[in-house]
């Protein structure tokens, strides 16, 4: 995989009263979107630039997550979108983002730490995830796998704004093989979760596609309708 940026690392620790445990940013990391695709020019009428953290000890390998950001941004070649740059930061932490209210402190805590280099979605690749919700609330998830705070979502809650735009996978449970029993093998839960940023909207109703609500409707297919939304994003180059 060639790189258009030289890789850079640096070592950074940061500490605070708030984080009982530090995070070192370990590398940061940027790829011209094409060359990292595989390839020198991609035409497209739409692209974006992309940020992914990734904690180094969650479990998942980072060459495998690569190829998991190649694989759902692939899928949005449907919608006429290309990404335009990637940079991805890792760094670790032994903080655990578990919590068991809705106001995700830990995640606020975590995005104040990093540094922001692009405007764009961020994506967080975490070792697990808090629980949110009250044990009646419909979306109360007891071990959640992944989560996205669109515009639609953050406008609902202001305690979520400083998370506007912001995606979280937990490997722990996408590691988990019960996870992706009865999932399409087309199906990338990056894709799905980017979608409700860049679509800025929850599940598509109807065909089978890559923002169904049920598991066994989801696969890669993105409505036309959907694509027709990344006229309105403010996302896109």
């Amino acid at each position: 995989m060639k790189k258009f940026f030289a890789c850079f690392a640096f070592a950074s620790l940061f500490s605070s009263s708030l984080f009982a445990a530090p995070i070192e940013v370990l590398k940061i990391e940027r790829f011209d979107g094409a060359k990292f695709m595989g390839t020198d020019f991609i035409p497209a009428k739409y692209r974006i630039s992309l940020q992914v953290n990734w904690q180094k000890n969650s479990g998942y390998a980072r060459e495998q997550l690569l190829e998991d950001i190649r694989y759902g941004m692939s899928l949005y070649r449907q919608c006429d979108l290309a990404l335009e740059e990637l940079v991805v930061v890792d760094f670790e932490t032994k903080k655990r983002l578990e919590e068991m209210d809705n106001k995700f402190r830990k995640n606020k805590k975590l995005v104040n730490k990093l540094p922001h280099l692009l405007e764009g979605p961020t994506v967080y690749f975490v070792r697990d995830l808090e629980a949110f919700g009250k044990k009646k609330d419909k979306y109360h998830y007891t071990k959640p796998s992944a989560y996205a705070f669109s515009a639609k979502e953050v406008r609902k809650d202001e305690e979520r704004k400083p998370l506007l735009n912001s995606t979280w996978f937990a490997a722990k449970e996408l590691m988990d093989p019960k996870y992706w029993k009865g999932r399409d093998r087309s199906y990338s839960v990056i894709a799905h979760e980017l979608g409700h940023l860049l679509f800025n909207d929850g599940h598509f109703k109807g065909v089978k596609n890559l923002m169904a609500a049920r598991v066994g409707n989801l696969n890669s297919f993105i409505p036309p309708a959907l694509c027709q939304k990344l006229l309105d994003s403010p996302l896109i180059q």
